[in-house]
């Protein structure tokens, strides 16, 4: 049987840019009291930080624009344009092709450029959908089923269809072209999953076994 965890690992290795994620450590804890000196020479302890737990503001819902489907956002919308900057506690990343990543810097910004099938809610921490419509897990523990959403195209224009992925992970992943650790995240029990196009929207996983 699977629990939620072990769902979660295999499910967030459902992603069509097939990154791994790194981290990094914090200069200093969050909430820890640090002493600056004042123009008088004496030093004045700054207030400790209050944690903050905002209150989750409940599942995405889909709303469609122009015949695509679109996670709407949960939040007021946005100022397009302008430019994000970006602490990195690492080194600079080493390129944007997140399938020839193997460091930090440049997963962490591949994260930021490329979507997967899934994503985790940061509120929740449960698996759900991003470039996918709805996945559906079979009882028989082997089988996973992801409806992509209608009107996903490349920057080309072009249509992102189950074919597409269906090669993602049968050659890129499964033939391990650019960085292996691809693979050996999403196999189970050694093995990748078998991958196929059901239709032009509906891509199915079939593991070698429960994923325990």
């Amino acid at each position: 049987m699977l629990n939620r965890n072990s769902l979660g690992k295999l499910l967030a290795a459902m992603l069509v840019s097939g990154m791994v994620a790194g981290c990094a450590g914090r200069p200093k804890h969050e909430g820890q009291a640090s002493t600056m000196p004042n123009t008088s020479g004496t030093e004045a302890k700054s207030a400790i930080a209050t944690p903050v737990n905002p209150t989750s503001p409940g599942p995405y819902k889909t709303t469609e624009v122009n015949g695509l489907e679109c996670k709407q956002g949960r939040f007021p919308e946005g100022k397009f344009g302008g430019t994000l900057v970006r602490p990195l506690i690492a080194s600079d990343p080493k390129t944007f092709n997140p399938w020839v990543s193997a460091d930090s810097g440049s997963s962490e910004m591949g994260g930021l450029m490329f979507s997967g099938l899934l994503t985790m809610d940061p509120y929740s921490g449960e698996m759900i959908p991003d470039m996918a419509e709805s996945f559906e897990i079979k009882p028989d523990h082997l089988t996973y089923v992801v409806k992509l959403r209608k009107g996903l195209k490349w920057s080309d224009g072009q249509p992102i269809t189950a074919d597409d992925v269906a090669f993602t992970f049968n050659t890129i992943v499964g033939q391990g072209y650019g960085n292996t650790s691809a693979r050996d995240v999403i196999a189970v029990d050694g093995k990748m999953p078998t991958v196929t196009a059901v239709d032009p929207q509906t891509v199915q996983f079939v593991t070698a076994k429960p994923f325990v």
